[in-house]
């Protein structure tokens, strides 16, 4: 699994200047197989990292797509709070239906680092579990 390098869908810049002074942005991009229930598909993870301004200026040979410089990958974490300020819910991409979590994608040179799930289960207490399970024995 290799990161990639991407060209902002608009301006074609491999770099793209922040508020703050010295620093760029960048999109990032790796593609892995993955199996979910059985299934399996190529996942897309993106992250955005800041960088420093000298090093944007090194690696101005590179072309869109071209592999990254530095060995890394992209993880995830998934939460049942926001991140950051503005954090918004993730969207299922098919149905447009709100998610009840949010997420942030991270370019990472640890290649031991794994993605996290910090979700927090949401509570059923014990008399809704027994009152459940009476329910659905006395059915059977």
């Amino acid at each position: 699994m290799s990161v990639k390098i991407i060209a902002h869908p608009e301006t074609g810049k491999l770099f793209t200047e922040t508020s703050k002074e010295g620093w760029v942005k960048c999109q990032l991009q790796s593609k892995q197989m993955t199996v979910n229930n059985g299934v399996i598909t190529m996942q897309t993870r993106t992250a955005f990292p800041l960088i420093q301004q000298e090093v944007a200026d090194a690696c101005a040979g590179l072309k869109s797509g071209s592999v990254f410089p530095l060995e890394g990958k992209i993880t995830r974490k998934v939460t049942s709070e926001p991140q950051f300020e503005g954090h918004k819910k993730v969207v299922n991409p098919t149905t447009g239906e709100e998610m009840n979590y949010y997420q942030t994608f991270n370019f990472t040179t640890n290649m031991q680092e794994q993605d996290v799930d910090e979700r927090v289960a949401e509570s059923v207490s014990v008399s809704e579990k027994i009152t459940a399970n009476t329910a659905f024995d006395s059915e059977v």
